[in-house]
């Protein structure tokens, strides 16, 4: 038995493999090895009978590939006949085995046609009952728009109903009132505005006289201007200058003062014209709006003339309205009871033949790719790894992974003789496994290990295939032990020096360094993994015998990463490695496995065993049970549709019966 198989208490990769296998061979293949010949009376046509019966029997289970035998054989016309024909000229069959053939190729028969009819029954039942449920949810749709509808249908008439000219009356009071204020305000307006125009003209007229008086300012000016020129007499003039002089500066302090009144005056008019405007848009605004009130009270009494015309027309519609909703709620009503009546019947019909409230269809195998993780069967269940990996091929896929947290130098090699074991084509399997993929992640193998040539003593035991080697120098003492089907390449080796183990290194199937797993005082202090090139990609560090930390390497030999321990460094490879159309199956009810799903997130397909009979609350919908009763205690458990990969079909109920 490959170790592998039979514990996981210590990593797989330092324990001693052994050559036997306690996985069992398929039940078909130990019966088919010591299956009874048949007598030598046997005759040709027994046997061509028996043949065609191995081949209907074969092509039953090919089609019967479902829990409720969801696809079946369509060529109804090739399935043997029940009774056994014997040629002219030869020996009569064994009238016992011919009864057994015969009854073999009926129910052969009949399981074809049950296999059809169960299909077509099952797909019948629930494509009515989803045809009821859609009709149902659009009747309970329209009865909930028609409820909707009534509340604002029925305040609308009391609206109505309760309607009166008082409303009109207000608003109409409300806008007279308006109408009022600014026709007063528009007269007030007015009133503003002739004040400022008013002021405007007053300033206009001061502004003309202060253009008056300085004309004649300037007319005095010339006149003294005129005299002072005409003068030719020097003396004369200095005489007439001196008599002038004050009457110039009058003039020029008259000017001035002139000046600033003018300016005062057109600042003034300034202000007063932007005042006339302002008033004036103020008035325009006003008389727009009374011109609006004016037409809203037109609008008002005519509309107030449509409505009370209206009104009657409205109530009318309503009330025939709240009618014919009554009338529609009370079909509907009648229609949904009809509806839950046949949904009831057909459920109960639903139950009686089939056992399940809801549809069990055929797991899907075309598409994705399947996983199997071994660490949640082994060892306890090994059987279930070989049947279930049997059943996906005999379902199409093309090939079937298998999965391990474990650290197994020697897992490829294994998984190589496992198959071969059990029957299985090796290249349908696919190893997923972190310490695998790091190991194998090289185009460069390395050269396998070769003993020292400076030997000093050497002895060899056969019974524990263990050499001694005592190196020259006497201070090292090598325990070689070799590969069991090729005693020339090492398997492993021991390094003692004063009779201690201190090193022990581990070679794969083809002699090349793997790991080494380090000891003090008897201890394990490390372990290091190598690739297939020589360049360590995993080393693990210990403290009295429990993991400390695990180091990543890449290809170069650098520190990528650290995790804690094993399942951390799992979780991490599966998180970044898993195929996203890939599922994990694992067994139901496994904390572990149940936990690793829950840590990386990637698709469960539960394994549903024969002693699965209770079940927590089931989140998926998508199953491999071992057997018929397995799938109804699922379909109870989930309720819901599921669809189920069933491991167990060809085992015969005792009776069949029908529902009365």
């Amino acid at each position: 038995m490959m170790k592998f198989f039979k514990s996981h208490k210590t990593p797989a990769a330092f324990a001693e493999p052994e050559e036997e296998s306690d996985l069992k061979q398929p039940a078909s293949a130990s019966s088919a090895a010591t299956a009874p010949a048949d007598s030598a009376a046997a005759t040709t046509a027994t046997e061509a009978t028996a043949a065609k019966s191995t081949a209907a029997e074969s092509a039953a289970a090919a089609v019967t590939d479902t829990p409720l035998a969801e696809s079946a054989a369509t060529n109804a016309d090739a399935t043997p006949s029940d009774d056994v024909v014997v040629l002219k000229g030869e020996k009569a069959a064994d009238p016992e085995q011919a009864q057994i053939t015969a009854a073999e190729n009926t129910l052969t028969r009949l399981t074809k046609e049950y296999n059809k009819a169960r299909t077509r029954l099952q797909t019948n039942l629930f494509a009515k009952q989803s045809k009821l449920n859609s009709e149902l949810a659009a009747e309970q749709k329209a009865l909930a728009a028609l409820d909707d509808a009534k509340p604002g249908k029925e305040k609308a008439l009391k609206q109505l109903q309760a309607s009166d000219d008082s409303a009109f009356t207000d608003k109409m009071t409300a806008l007279n009132g308006k109408a009022a204020k600014l026709a007063a305000s528009i007269k007030e307006q007015q009133a503003a505005l002739s004040q400022v125009e008013d002021g405007i003209a007053e300033t206009k007229q001061a502004v003309a006289e202060l253009k008056q008086q300085s004309t004649r300012l300037d007319d005095n000016e010339q006149a003294i201007s005129e005299k002072l020129h005409a003068e030719t007499d020097p003396m004369k003039l200095v005489d007439l200058a001196d008599a002038n002089r004050q009457k110039l500066s009058e003039i020029q302090l008259q000017r001035e003062k002139i000046a600033k009144q003018t300016a005062d005056h057109e600042a003034k008019l300034t202000d007063l014209k932007q005042a006339q405007k302002t008033q004036t848009t103020a008035l325009e605004d006003l008389e727009s709006q009374q011109g609006a009130i004016k037409d809203e009270i037109a609008s008002l009494k005519h509309n107030a003339e449509l409505a009370k015309t209206d009104q009657t027309k409205q109530i009318k519609a309503l009330e025939a309205a709240l009618k014919a909703n009554a009338e529609d709620r009370a079909k509907a009503q009648t229609r949904i009871a009809a509806l839950e009546d046949q949904l009831e019947m057909l459920g109960a019909q639903i139950q009686q033949w089939l056992g399940t409230a809801h549809q069990v269809a055929a797991l899907s195998t075309k598409a994705g790719k399947f996983v199997i993780a071994l660490d949640s069967f082994l060892p306890a269940h090994a059987d279930t790894v070989v049947a279930v990996t049997k059943r996906l091929l005999a379902a199409g896929v093309p090939s079937v992974g298998v999965y391990s947290s474990f650290f197994d130098i020697n897992l490829a090699g294994e998984m190589e003789a496992w198959a071969y074991q059990n029957g299985i084509e090796q290249d349908r399997i696919e190893i997923v496994n972190a310490l695998y993929a790091l190991q194998s992640n090289t185009d460069k193998p390395g050269k396998p290990v070769t003993l020292p040539k400076d030997i000093k003593a050497s002895s060899f035991d056969q019974e524990t295939w263990v050499q001694t080697v005592e190196l020259a120098d006497g201070s090292w003492t090598l325990e070689v032990k070799y590969q069991p089907a090729d005693e020339d390449t090492i398997q492993e080796i021991g390094y003692v020096q004063n009779g201690t183990l201190t090193k022990r290194s581990f070679f794969n199937q083809d002699g090349i360094l793997s790991a080494n797993a380090n000891f003090v005082n008897g201890m394990i202090q490390s372990e290091e993994y190598f690739r297939q090139d020589g360049i360590m990609v995993l080393r693990v560090t210990y403290d009295q015998g429990k993991q400390l930390a695990i180091e990543m390497f890449d290809e170069a030999g650098l520190l990528q990463r650290t995790f804690p321990d094993t399942e951390a460094l799992s979780n991490w490879w599966l998180k970044t490695n898993f195929p996203d159309d890939a599922r994990l199956i694992g067994s139901l009810g496994d904390d572990h496995f149940s936990a690793m799903v829950q840590a990386t997130g990637i698709q469960a397909l539960p394994y549903v065993a024969a002693e699965h009979t209770a079940f927590a609350p089931l989140t998926g919908t998508a199953f491999i049970a071992q057997s018929q009763a397995n799938v109804r205690a699922l379909s109870a458990a989930a309720g819901k549709d599921i669809q189920v990969l069933l491991l167990d079909r060809q085992n015969l109920p005792l009776s069949l019966a029908t529902p009365e």
